[in-house]
This record gives C-alpha cells, structure tokens and sequence, in this order.
C-alpha cells in the first residue's frame, strides 16, 4: 500500500485568514479567505509590515480598508515577514476577485 506525506499544510483561522505552510522549511503564504472579503468588500487600501518585521501570535501585522469597513490582520503564529505580495498594490481588484488563492504576505514561521 502507497502512502503520501504532503509537506504543504492549509489551514484557516477564525479571523477569516488562510495560510499555507510548507512544514519542512516552515515557510508559508497567507491571505484573506473568500468570505473574509465578502465580509470587508471591495478592497481600496493596504497597510502591510515590512519584510523582516517579527509577529507573535494573533498579534495584528496589517489591515486591509474598503469605502465602510476595516479588516484587521492578525499574525496565526509566531511569524517573521519574508515578503510582500507586492502585484496586490498594483491593482487591487486581484484580491477581490481571487482572495482564495492570492497571497498577501509570505513567512518563516517562528518556534
């Protein structure tokens, strides 16, 4: 009998966040689950860390704004930011459109 190991976990947090971790180096991708920007609506403005900043967990590394509502992002784990998603600055609307699979911020989660 074949077994399979996948070394890429998804997981999903209260606060509306996916992430996506690969468990082997511990680098992951995290962004806004559909219903999160269902909740926010049409994105219009970022305010992210910059790479290098450490977080704790569900410590708030950012926000996302639309015209009447502010979504807050909060850190899932310990985290140190490796990068920024930086074709989510360019246009918004990917996000809006594809917040399932568009990224916001890559990191090395913490121990």
């Amino acid at each position: 009998m074949n077994r399979f190991f996948f070394a890429t976990k998804l997981g999903f947090t209260k606060s509306h966040v996916w992430v996506k971790i690969d468990t082997s180096s511990l680098v992951g991708k995290l962004g806004i689950t559909f219903h999160g920007q269902k909740l926010l609506g049409d994105i219009q403005a970022l305010n992210l860390p910059s790479i290098g900043d450490s977080f704790e967990n569900n410590q708030q590394l950012g926000q996302l704004e639309s015209q009447n509502n502010i979504f807050k992002l909060y850190s899932p784990m310990g985290m140190k930011v490796k990068g920024i998603n930086q074709e989510i600055f360019e246009d918004y609307t990917i996000i809006n459109q594809n917040s399932d699979s568009v990224w916001i911020l890559e990191f090395l989660a913490k121990d």
